[in-house]
């Protein structure tokens, strides 16, 4: 949020983007338009540059992002990408559903670019799109070929951190029925999420997106029974931390509602974790073809298949089941085998030699009494095609040495591909070495959040376009091995400097702690309740020399 501009009558606020971090979004309740019945996408942008000037891609969408994949984008695009768009003119883009790509908003009535706040008016009629630039018909009758339904908004256009250019924004609205313009009226408090982790035992919930108008923030179980209530967020953050009557329970669901004046929301359920649980893990490799050595970047054409799978339930590979352990695990796909073999975008039959590691496989293992939502961290290790060296000799794929603490090794962080964002929350999200546990040395750390644990809940980690050691080239022909570490949870409870030792220095960091009570900042905090006492003491002794495996 920012105060220094604002598009609304009376109002104070904005969104800036500020250039360093990825797009902002969240579901909508589907939307079908129709001639009859059609959907409006308001959205107001501030030009800093005016006509003559490129601004590329600052802009808003809706999208039908689950339904039907198809995007609406409207605001400014520029020439660098899409040489035939006129920097004096603003932009919309429809993609799918025989929509058109990039095409300038210059007809009829369009005005030309200007420095300063701009309204843009979207109506999709069901079967063609009309265009507004502040109230003025700027493109008429776009033609599209197949209905859609809209189920999220968006501000910006890239998900990775950097690529939504730095632009303003204000007054997003989507309504159904006639086209108006003027002043929006007051409506519901836009959706809330539930910040992840929530995990067993947790006394708080910390809730985000609450818009500054929202006089109630409350906390629904499963049986939309209040657990938990408090008053307005930080107007300057939208985040409040809402104390619980109750700790929560592993499995249960919850639900956060904010009311204003207008009326009430909700959000997306959440479902309680309780640290690492039992999981599935198989692989993803892309049949590419690739001629060069095994280990260098291949290419990112061709169909996908899974390996090391018993089927696939519900969209989720069915993989190797790995259960919490005390101790690394080594795990081992054949792509010879066509028992282990099921279809992501291929057929289910790998017909060449070479191809890419495109994907690690991790699912929920929703038969299980341990299963969990999370807060996962799984370390991976020594990653090795086997044989597929001269004389048949072991090629390691990464084994994440040598690199710094931190870097993004082979594995891009979970929530990035688009396939399956959706099955996690967007924090927390996480691949990078660590130096806390290794088998031996170093390891690439993977962090995340399901939302529930449900079948057909899955990531797909891909290597794709990875900072370091992106889409290796494998021999089909011969295995991957991995090593695994999933720790049982609390395993190193107490290991508050992060070294994978509980010892002397952790001691030394919770007694200069102790007593503190003002949370997230108790340092010496080992049980997560948001102060520093004698719980946290017992249970730091209790894993007293204890070292990661």
């Amino acid at each position: 949020n920012t105060t220094d501009r604002n598009a609304t009558i009376g109002g104070a606020r904005s969104l800036f983007e500020d250039g360093s971090e990825g797009r902002v979004q969240q579901n909508v309740a589907n939307l079908s338009p129709s001639a009859t019945n059609p959907v409006v996408f308001n959205v107001a942008i501030y030009d800093t540059a005016g006509a003559g000037v490129s601004a590329s891609n600052q802009f808003a969408q809706l999208n039908g992002q689950i339904a039907d994949f198809f995007f609406m984008h409207v605001g400014m695009s520029g020439p660098t990408l899409q040489p035939h768009l006129d920097t004096n003119y603003y932009q919309f883009r429809a993609v799918g559903n025989g929509g058109p790509d990039w095409i300038n908003l210059d007809q009829l009535d369009a005005p030309t670019r200007s420095v300063g706040w701009h309204v843009f008016t979207v109506v999709h009629k069901g079967s063609y799109i009309d265009v507004y630039v502040d109230g003025l018909l700027s493109a008429k009758n776009i033609s599209i070929a197949f209905p859609t339904t809209f189920d999220r908004a968006r501000i910006g256009p890239g998900s990775l951190p950097g690529t939504t250019p730095a632009a303003y924004y204000d007054d997003y609205c989507v309504e159904t029925g006639p086209v108006r313009f003027g002043q929006i009226a007051a409506q519901p408090p836009g959706a809330p999420t539930i910040a992840a982790p929530i995990e067993d035992g947790d006394t708080s919930v910390v809730v985000d997106n609450v818009d500054p108008d929202v006089t109630l923030v409350e906390i629904l179980d499963s049986s939309m029974a209040v657990i938990g209530s408090g008053a307005a967020a930080d107007p300057n953050t939208g985040s409040t931390t809402v104390s619980l009557s109750r700790g929560l329970v592993h499995l249960e669901s919850i639900t956060a509602r904010v009311t204003n004046a207008v009326g009430s929301t909700t959000s997306e359920p959440l479902e309680v974790g309780a640290g690492n649980g039992d999981i599935l893990i198989a692989i993803g490799i892309r049949e590419t073809g690739d001629t060069g050595p095994i280990g260098s970047p291949g290419g990112s054409t061709g169909p996908i298949e899974f390996v090391g799978v018993s089927g696939v339930v519900s969209g989720a590979p069915q993989g190797v089941s790995v259960s919490p352990l005390f101790g690394w695990q080594t795990l081992t796909f054949d792509p010879t085998d066509p028992n282990s073999i099921a279809g992501f975008t291929g057929d289910g039959v790998i017909n060449g030699t070479r191809g890419t590691l495109e994907h690690l496989a991790i699912s929920v293992d929703a038969l299980s009494a341990n299963r969990s939502a999370g807060r996962y961290t799984l370390y991976v290790d020594n990653v090795v095609n086997v044989g597929a060296g001269a004389g048949g000799s072991d090629v390691v794929i990464a084994d994440f040495e040598g690199f710094t603490v931190g870097d993004e090794v082979l594995f891009q962080e979970p929530t990035n591909s688009g396939s399956t964002s959706d099955n996690l929350t967007p924090l927390p999200s996480a691949s990078e070495v660590s130096a806390t546990c290794g088998n031996t040395g170093q390891s690439e750390l993977l962090v995340w959040f399901f939302k529930d644990t449900t079948a057909g809940r899955w990531i797909r980690v891909t290597t794709a376009s990875a900072l370091n050691t992106p889409q290796p080239i494998i021999d089909l022909t011969k295995p991957i091995r991995m090593d695994v570490l999933l720790l049982p949870e609390g395993a190193l409870e107490g290991d508050l400097n992060g070294d994978g030792t509980v010892g002397l220095t952790d001691l030394a960091i919770l007694l200069s702690d102790f007593d503190c009570t003002a949370p997230p900042s108790c340092a010496g905090d080992v049980d997560g309740d948001g102060d520093t006492d004698l719980t946290d003491l017992a249970k730091l002794l209790a894993n007293f020399d204890t070292t990661c495996p």
